[in-house]
């Protein structure tokens, strides 16, 4: 799937808990994803819909990334979150 265009959001009914240094996200079939630091941070910065490109600007304030790895990163993430159907594009 293609984020570059569109705006990107949480799908409804997802469910999030912290377990140990992992936060598991659960969606309404019971499928679930844990989420690292950097995860983490993705889907905090997904609590309202945004754009990659928002996505991406805000990781590279905040992590020392270089803009194509970032995007690279972030798209591949997305499309794992995706998987899971625990974001789409809106």
């Amino acid at each position: 799937m293609s984020w570059e265009t569109g705006v990107i959001q949480r799908q409804p009914g997802v469910v999030e808990a912290p377990f140990d240094e992992v936060l598991v996200v659960l969606n309404e079939d019971l499928d679930y994803l844990g989420l690292d630091e950097v995860g983490q941070r993705i889907w905090e910065i997904l609590d309202e819909p945004r754009t990659l490109d928002a996505v991406v600007g805000t990781l590279l304030d905040e992590y020392d990334v270089e803009r194509a790895d970032c995007e690279r990163d972030v798209t591949a993430f997305l499309d794992a979150l995706a998987e899971h159907k625990l974001v789409a594009r809106a």
